[in-house]
């Protein structure tokens, strides 16, 4: 009977009232649709909503607060997503209700989106939101964020619920405010496609996700012939857990047939929480270097002298296998002398990758001084103190003593912290090799 009646559901999705996909940027307004009289159902009252008068959380685009209790409210979210069969994928703002008097959690956040209620925090997250409201004198109010609504769908088989994640940081630059309700298709995009690389987006991946792959990674293919799609699983994915995304078979004419060329499976772009999956018949060349016997490796750092920076760098040949180092030049020079640009141009092209602490500040950097795009990859060490395991108060200590330090010293900090005095050590060689594995920006 389960069958039969989720079948008649799925008919019904298929027969009811279809939403054209939506493929720009932003979606258009949606056209008045009559549907078919359903059953009443009580709803919650909705939120009055006046968007000037609420504060709006500072946001990174990746989404990394995830929504509890959504599966009690999935026809308010469906009435809101409109996705019909497909998953949903729809970016808005959000409102964060503290309910002081809820009887089952005093310190429960109810989320609210167009003025539904449709999740709340997780227990843990809303004790800690309460007390950021605390702290920053909001004891109380309500607040909003960006979030995305993913998930949901059907198949002949299943029915998918619908999952809520939110842009939600104490700290940083506000996030620009979204329109209410902003539908977007959740197929992937194809990107680029030759004899030599295929290069697919998959529009949304879930943070948790997103945490297992850096650029430049393998990932796992995964089918079986009586499958009608072909799934992508992140580096240690246990089970389903990493499944970065899936294409049909039919994806594009002959795209079953050109996986036995197409070898090489790797992450080769994030936008926000957006990955890039290239499919080549070789190695991505930018990470060519890992096939090499040696690399060449430039540390870069930058401070300020007067009115112009002063530029240091670490030029490194190393084993990507091993970590081990051979050989390193150490050149200060300041820019834009002419002669110091010319040879700044000579080392980054030379190089194989770029190490740098925060890295995209130093893009801009090296940006200002070489308009020309480099093309290289770069590692961030900011990134790898975190994911290594340095203790937090280790990292405020070495960012205290860094502040006021010339580049050629923070230069060899960052020498100091990839090896040891003779870079021979077996924990120098395990940490170089995760290193050139991993976080390339």
């Amino acid at each position: 009977m389960g069958l039969f009646a989720n079948l008649g559901s799925f008919v019904n999705k298929i027969l009811g009232p279809q939403h054209p996909p939506l493929t720009g940027a932003y979606a258009p307004p949606q056209p008045a649709v009559s549907e078919p009289p359903r059953l009443a159902v009580e709803e919650p009252p909705r939120l009055a909503v006046h968007e000037p008068q609420y504060f709006h959380w500072p946001g990174n685009g990746i989404f990394r607060v995830s929504a509890v209790g959504e599966s009690f409210y999935q026809n308010q979210i469906e009435s809101l997503a409109q996705n019909g069969i497909q998953p949903a994928l729809v970016f808005c703002t959000a409102h964060l209700v503290p309910e002081t008097n809820n009887i089952h959690d005093p310190m429960a956040v109810a989320l609210h989106v167009n003025g539904l209620k449709v999740a709340h925090l997780s227990r843990e997250d809303a004790k800690t939101f309460r007390n950021t409201l605390q702290d920053c004198g909001r004891a109380g109010q309500i607040t909003s964020c960006n979030a995305v609504i993913s998930s949901g769908g059907m198949t002949l088989d299943r029915t998918y619920d619908y999952s809520i994640d939110l842009d939600l940081q104490a700290e940083g630059s506000a996030s620009p405010l979204l329109p209410e309700l902003v539908r977007l298709s959740s197929a992937p995009k194809l990107i680029k496609y030759s004899t030599e690389e295929l290069i697919v987006e998959f529009p949304f991946v879930k943070h948790d996700k997103l945490d297992m792959c850096s650029l430049g990674c393998k990932l796992t293919v995964w089918t079986k012939p009586d499958r009608e799609d072909i799934q992508f699983f992140a580096p240690s994915s246990i089970g389903g857990n990493g499944r970065i995304g899936a294409l049909q078979k039919n994806f594009y004419g002959g795209f079953e047939a050109d996986l036995a060329r197409f070898s090489w499976t790797s992450i080769f772009g994030f936008k926000g929480p957006s990955v890039l999956v290239r499919l080549g018949t070789s190695i991505d060349p930018r990470f060519s270097f890992r096939l090499k016997e040696r690399a060449k490796m430039l540390i870069f750092c930058t401070d300020k002298m007067g009115n112009y920076a002063v530029l240091a760098a670490n030029f490194n040949i190393l084993k990507p296998v091993s970590g081990q180092l051979e050989e390193s030049l150490e050149v200060s020079m300041t820019v834009p002398n002419p002669d110091h640009l010319v040879k700044l141009r000579e080392l980054v092209t030379s190089a194989d990758f770029i190490v740098g602490h925060d890295v995209d500040a130093q893009k801009l950097q090296l940006a200002q001084l070489l308009p020309e795009p480099t093309g290289k990859v770069w590692i961030s060490t900011k990134r790898t103190w975190f994911e290594f395991g340095t203790p937090p108060e280790q990292i405020a200590s070495i960012m205290a003593e860094t502040c006021n330090i010339s580049a050629l010293e923070k230069c060899s900090s960052l020498f100091e912290f990839l090896f040891t005095p003779s870079g021979k050590t077996t924990k120098t060689r395990r940490y170089m090799v995760w290193l050139l594995s991993s976080n390339w920006s």
